[in-house]
């Protein structure tokens, strides 16, 4: 299993770091990419530390050609997080003769639906699987705990802009030279930081600011929750359908290896190193712990 991070960090100068895409949404820092690979039982069995500038599938790359020079292995499955595995990543998995399981994101799995092929009728709490194309199976399922995680992170997200509104209405109300027009500006840009723009509306007139939800926008996003579509190059006689998912369930191991080295116990960052191998042999020691 492989999965690619990247930490941004202040400070010293460091021969790694570089300006990137930011998948952190902190702009205008410097970054590494940190790649991790572990077993099927998600245990950390190699690191590597890349310039904050590596692309995706050139880290992505890097993983695969060392697990087949370096470790000698010639039996590889690749299981990449959401996202991760796509167009160039396939296609270098297909020259090394490398299959790969990979979870489709949300916006894949939007358009599949309003494109026809795939209908929520498939989507079921036992794991299904569809032949989509020739030599590419589908593997879905309908998740019923993550659906509810889903559901609670959106009325909670809900509440909090309720709360906003409810604060920016008194203010407006207790403070006659408070300007309306920049009380909505800001709730808009707070509904789109929760991402929940796109089913609810807050409007203003006069002095009175008002928040109402979509209801039928709502229902159809939420009809999608839980839901979860895996796509492999794998036959069945390879891999049946609950094995897939099952070893697309073990890139939590994956996740929780990167929390517990950048965020929680040990705290990779903050750098104060300059050179690029100290840089590794930091980041490598932190896997080893």
């Amino acid at each position: 299993m492989s999965e690619v991070t990247r930490s941004s960090f202040d400070g010293t100068p460091n021969a790694l770091a570089a300006l990137g895409y930011k998948r952190e949404g902190k702009q205008g820092k410097r970054q590494i990419v940190i790649g991790l690979l572990c077993d099927e039982a998600g245990h950390p069995v190699s690191l590597a530390v890349l310039p904050g500038h590596t692309q995706a599938p050139h880290a992505f790359a890097a993983q695969l050609n060392k697990v087949k020079a370096r470790f000698g292995v010639t039996a590889i499955l690749f299981v990449g997080a959401r996202g991760l595995i796509k167009g160039q990543h396939i296609d270098d998995l297909t020259q090394q003769g490398c299959p790969y399981t990979t979870a489709m994101t949300n916006p894949q799995i939007e358009t599949l639906l309003r494109t026809g092929p795939l209908y929520m009728d498939l989507f079921a709490q036992e794991v299904a699987e569809v032949l989509a194309e020739e030599g590419i199976r589908d593997v879905r399922r309908r998740n019923p705990v993550r659906a509810q995680e889903v559901r609670d992170t959106r009325c909670a997200k809900l509440a909090t802009l309720q709360a906003r509104v409810a604060k920016d209405k008194q203010s407006l109300t207790d403070q006659p030279h408070a300007k309306p027009p920049g009380a909505w500006q800001k709730l808009v840009a707070r509904a789109t930081t929760l991402r929940i723009a796109d089913w609810v509306e807050v409007t203003v007139a006069e002095r009175a600011l008002t928040l109402m939800v979509l209801e039928d926008t709502q229902t159809a996003a939420a009809t999608r929750d839980g839901c979860s579509v895996l796509k492999t190059d794998l036959t069945s006689a390879q891999a049946p359908k609950a094995l897939v998912h099952d070893r697309s369930k073990d890139l939590a191991s994956v996740a929780q290896a990167f929390r517990t080295g950048k965020t929680t116990h040990l705290a990779v960052r903050p750098l104060f190193l300059r050179r690029a191998a100290r840089t590794r042999a930091q980041a490598f020691v932190v896997m080893l712990a």
